[in-house]
C-alpha cells in the first residue's frame, strides 16, 4: 500500500503546527533521515520517516514505527521536547535529535561526532539558515 504524499505533507503541516514547530523544519528532517521512506531502517536501529529509535517510541509511546503518521506525530513531539529542553538553539536541536541529548549535555554544544557534525550542517543548509536568530 503506498502512501499518498499529499497525506503525509498534511500530516506534516498539522502535528507541527499543532506542536508549535515549523512544518519546513519538520519536512527537512524527514528528508535527511529517511528520504521520505516509511520503512527506512538505520545500520543503529532507527525507524521510519523520523528515523526514529526503539527508545525514544517506547518513551513516546508511538505503537508502529513504520506507520507514517504516527512516526511524524512521535518525531514531532520529540522534537518539540528538545526545542523546549534547548531552548529553540536549532544546532543544538538537531545534534540532540541526532546523537540523544545526553552527547549534547555531556559535550556542552554539539557533540564532536563527525555524522551529528554533517547532520546537523545539512539539516541547517536544507532549511537555508545558519540556525542563528534572523
Amino acid at each position: 500500500a503506498t502512501i499518498d504524499p499529499r497525506a503525509i505533507e498534511a500530516h506534516v503541516e498539522e502535528v507541527a503546527v499543532r506542536y508549535g514547530l515549523s512544518p519546513r523544519l519538520v519536512a527537512v528532517i524527514i528528508e535527511v533521515e529517511s528520504e521520505f521512506n516509511p520503512r527506512a531502517v538505520s545500520r543503529k536501529g532507527a525507524r521510519g520517516l523520523m528515523q526514529l529509535m526503539p527508545v525514544t517510541v517506547s518513551e513516546l509511546r508511538v505503537r508502529d514505527s513504520f506507520d507514517p503518521f504516527e512516526n511524524i506525530t512521535g518525531g514531532v513531539r520529540h522534537l518539540r521536547r528538545l526545542m523546549d529542553r534547548f531552548d529553540g538553539n536549532l544546532p543544538l536541536v538537531l545534534a540532540a535529535y541526532n546523537a540523544g541529548e545526553q552527547a549534547v549535555v555531556a559535550y556542552g554544544g554539539v557533540p564532536p561526532y563527525r555524522e551529528t557534525r554533517r547532520y546537523v550542517a545539512r539539516v541547517l543548509q536544507k532549511l537555508g539558515t545558519d540556525g542563528g536568530a534572523p
